[in-house]
């Protein structure tokens, strides 16, 4: 009987210490993941908004944000082939500076720059045109920035999802760890 207990701790110990390495190189191995994917995710997101007909004017508009956890860098919203000309374009709020580098009141095509969008920013782009223009993302207008291409806010972000695997798994290896190296550490003291 002593020699069944002997070696059910000898394989138990061997176990635990295989968990710990396994856990040690899952840790590792996903690092640049959790760096890149959670400490410095970058999301551009934009939200289209409904046009509303006011008889001889219409209204319609952006909204572009950066949802990220890191600024962006030459961020650009291109809006062209607009059905009407543009009769007044405004962008308020509290925001990063915005160019207007391109086109614009009288026109039918748009080019905003901002060299820079904070974490978190936000970028309302309100138009008034002489008549109901649709704002398609396939169609007439593209938002990108030198790291990433804007995504529709109503997306499904599946990264999130993946991300979220991926941290309980760390951190049910970092449990592991915790529970299980330390005390077989302490002991061997």
């Amino acid at each position: 009987m002593d020699k069944i207990a002997a070696f059910g701790d000898r394989w138990g110990g061997l176990a635990k210490v295989l968990g710990t390495v396994v856990t040690i190189l899952i840790f590792l191995g996903v690092g640049s993941f959790i760096y890149n994917e959670v400490w410095q995710k970058k999301s551009l997101t934009y939200t289209i908004l409904p046009s509303y007909d006011l008889g001889e004017q219409a209204f319609s508009g952006l909204v572009i944000e950066n949802r990220g956890r890191v600024p962006l860098t030459d961020v650009q919203i291109i809006i062209t082939d607009l059905e009407a000309p543009i009769q007044a374009l405004r962008m308020p709020g509290a925001h990063e500076p915005a160019n207007i580098v391109d086109g614009g009141e009288g026109q039918n095509q748009v080019r905003i720059e901002l060299p820079r969008f904070s974490k978190e920013g936000s970028l309302p782009i309100y138009l008034m045109t002489n008549g109901v223009v649709n704002l398609t993302p396939e169609g007439n207008f593209l938002v990108t920035s030198a790291e990433i291409v804007a995504k529709s806010s109503t997306e499904l972000d599946v990264s999130s999802f993946l991300v979220t695997v991926v941290l309980a798994a760390v951190f049910a290896g970092l449990t592991v760890v915790v529970t299980e190296l330390i005390p077989l550490w302490v002991k061997g003291r």
